[in-house]
């Protein structure tokens, strides 16, 4: 089924990428709705103070009880975020649906042993279009392909990026 992109765009909008607090101008509408645990600001994306969920720090025994990230998701990061649990947020928050519709060259680089999202659910050629060009290490972690001993050399990614921009 393919996605109505209109209709996921007004549900995403302000929650895609809320401003800091203080990069908002005074007179204009926030999108974000400030929030303290008594120490940091907190800011939650698209939802007015009154419609968020009981603040995470009120539900702490809930989060620190989580299983796995699926669980960590549904109590704490899909609800910060305004999406109604795990399988909302990870539908609604990836890029998958999109990428058969780039029409520009993208590069997607994926490691296959990220810890947080599974190789069976990274895009395959069937998930893409002609633009995108698929990459999928066996190594790289999460974010930053660093290799080698911690800290390690974070040179593979930009040098990547800086190669497909360059014609490769």
């Amino acid at each position: 089924m393919k996605p109505n992109r209109a209709k996921m765009m007004k549900e995403m909008k302000g929650r895609l990428v809320p401003l800091p607090l203080r990069y908002q101008h005074e007179k204009t509408t926030p999108l974000t709705y400030p929030i303290t645990d008594g120490e940091q600001e907190i800011a939650i994306a698209g939802k007015p103070p009154a419609q968020l969920p009981a603040e995470p720090w009120q539900r702490a025994q809930a989060i620190a009880a989580a299983r796995d990230l699926y669980d960590f998701d549904n109590e704490f990061t899909a609800p910060v975020h305004g999406f109604r649990g795990t399988e909302d947020y990870w539908t609604r928050a990836s890029g998958k649906p999109w990428l058969r519709s780039v029409r520009v060259p993208h590069l997607v680089l994926n490691a296959l042993n990220d810890p947080f999202v599974p190789a069976r659910s990274l895009p395959t050629s069937a998930d893409v279009s002609q633009f995108v060009r698929l990459e999928q290490p066996r190594q790289g972690g999460h974010v930053g392909f660093a290799r080698g001993w911690p800290p390690g050399e974070l040179g593979f990614l930009p040098q990547r990026v800086f190669d497909f921009f360059a014609g490769g």
